[in-house]
């Protein structure tokens, strides 16, 4: 049977001996979608080395499997604090979107968005803000709404971006309101609420909620110096402009499987994955 590290790691290239100054190399390319992880993070660094520390083909063959598997822990170490990484940046945005639309309405008593804190007053305050959303939302045209995503998904120029959403937003009593409701109104927020509210709910022994679908836009989203923005172009060249280096595509799949949803290929696929 694979050793958990191997069946996580087979997909990986696979390793080659070459020599620099006549010693032998174990070379490991990198895979392209991780090599943004290693040196300055601007993805040149193309593959991984470990010396076998001998002239003598036959030796640094019988160590190149024990040398590659040290640089496949290493791409699993690095895969596994980005992911780390992206699941902090993305509950931050959540959470800073649900209690900066709630205090915008100045709501008093905001809960501990943890398992811990009581379920219903959870579910309370997530029905709050989904009120305090729809209120800023039904103040502007869904068509026109649609327009300025449609827009800002666009290489639109940054001018017409702006006198666009100024006649869209212009009749908004709040424009905060208005940047926070559409924080809110992403499929980040809706699956960090799914995920607590079931969490919660196994935690304090009680049935979980019905999961509905997200229904809102659709907009990707990207890391720059460590703020998530929407994932559109005049964004990215602006990004390029200032650094070099392309953002860092985000998101924030739901990470806690509702019971209603388990399978047994689900469960036998975390069962063995633990092994």
């Amino acid at each position: 049977m694979l050793s958990r590290s191997e069946k996580a790691n087979y997909q990986y290239p696979a390793p080659k001996l070459i020599q620099l100054r006549d010693v032998w190399v174990v070379k490991v390319s990198i895979p392209a979608h991780m090599r943004h992880l290693f040196g300055n993070g601007s993805g040149t660094t193309r593959d991984r080395r470990k010396s076998t520390k001998t002239k003598d083909y036959r030796l640094a063959k019988s160590r190149e499997h024990e040398l590659a598997q040290v640089i496949y822990d290493e791409f699993d170490e690095k895969l596994q604090k980005y992911s780390q990484r992206e699941d902090e940046f993305t509950d931050k945005f959540a959470v800073e979107a649900i209690n900066g639309l709630a205090l915008s309405f100045k709501h008093r008593d905001i809960p501990e968005l943890i398992p811990t804190t009581d379920y219903v007053s959870l579910e309370s305050f997530k029905n709050c803000c989904d009120i305090y959303s729809e209120l800023v939302f039904n103040t502007i045209d869904n068509a026109k709404m649609q327009g300025i995503i449609n827009l800002m998904a666009s290489n639109t120029r940054l001018e017409d971006i702006i006198i666009e959403s100024r006649a869209v937003f212009g009749g908004a009593n709040n424009k905060e309101q208005v940047v926070l409701s559409g924080r809110y109104k992403t499929e980040i927020v809706h699956t960090f609420w799914q995920d607590l509210l079931i969490s919660a709910a196994r935690e304090q022994g009680l049935k979980e909620p019905v999961i509905t679908k997200f229904k809102g836009p659709t907009l990707p989203f990207s890391v720059f110096e460590d703020k998530i923005f929407p994932d559109i172009p005049l964004l990215k060249n602006l990004a390029n402009e200032i650094s070099k280096q392309p953002p860092k595509s985000i998101s924030r799949p739901a990470r806690v499987i509702p019971q209603e949803a388990l399978t047994i290929s689900s469960v036998m696929q975390g069962y063995l994955g633990s092994m």
